[in-house]
């Protein structure tokens, strides 16, 4: 986020984020007129449906900040954005938010022109997406946050419970052409052990087998978050 005077010159940084929708990502802020920038960011540990509201002090006159963030808000289970101030700047007013996902399946008909037998295949109310079908065509992989972290599972047509494999933390996960390998990314490597910091974070691309295991790595790169 940066700042600049009406007049022109050179632009002021005021404050540094990852991406919105990833952990210590800035979702929203608003500068209340004594000089108070308030922002909203995801909590590291958690999915991005846990935020918290910070504050940093900023010069009027110039943009710069002024002293050291403070976290305001010890909240969880839900994030914020569309933050607005009174004109007194005494309070805030936001738009309050969370998400749940669920997997479902269905059987197609007519050339897989339309679908029928719509059903529920992840009864709880987290945050599941599904990656891919197992080789067998017989159980359906997904990603959910039903125990607090990311994590790899594996569910059959006929069962109502899944099993988890692979790490914890393993969002964006793809299975591999043969289905054999779960490939996922790790979280960014802080800037700080990265040789030649640039805009774009690093990652780890991982894997581990179907079957279960210990991970492997297979490269680290600049990438954008997601397995394609």
């Amino acid at each position: 986020i940066e700042s600049r005077d009406l007049k022109g010159g050179p632009a002021t940084k005021m404050l540094v984020s990852g991406p919105p929708g990833a952990k210590n990502g800035i979702l929203d802020f608003c500068w209340l007129p004594d000089g108070r920038m308030i922002y909203g960011v995801g909590e590291p540990g958690t999915d991005v449906d846990t935020c918290n509201y910070w504050e940093i002090p900023i010069y009027n006159a110039t943009g710069e900040p002024r002293a050291e963030p403070r976290q305001l808000s010890h909240w969880a289970g839900f994030c914020m954005d569309g933050t607005s101030t009174t004109a007194d700047g005494k309070r805030l007013a936001f738009r309050k938010f969370w998400s749940t996902r669920s997997v479902y399946v269905a059987d197609l008909q007519d050339g897989g022109s339309r679908i029928s037998n719509l059903r529920r295949l992840t009864p709880d109310e987290g945050i599941n997406f599904p990656v891919a079908w197992t080789s067998d065509s017989k159980s359906v992989i997904f990603i959910s946050n039903r125990n607090g972290a990311s994590e790899s599972f594996r569910q059959s047509l006929d069962e109502d419970t899944a099993e988890r494999f692979g790490p914890e933390d393993d969002r964006w996960g793809r299975i591999s052409p043969d289905g054999t390998w779960l490939l996922y990314m790790s979280e960014p490597i802080p800037e700080e052990e990265v040789e030649s910091p640039t805009s774009d974070p690093e990652y780890e691309l991982m894997r581990v087998a179907i079957t279960g295991g210990s991970p492997q790595l297979v490269l680290t790169a600049r990438m954008n978050y997601g397995v394609g």
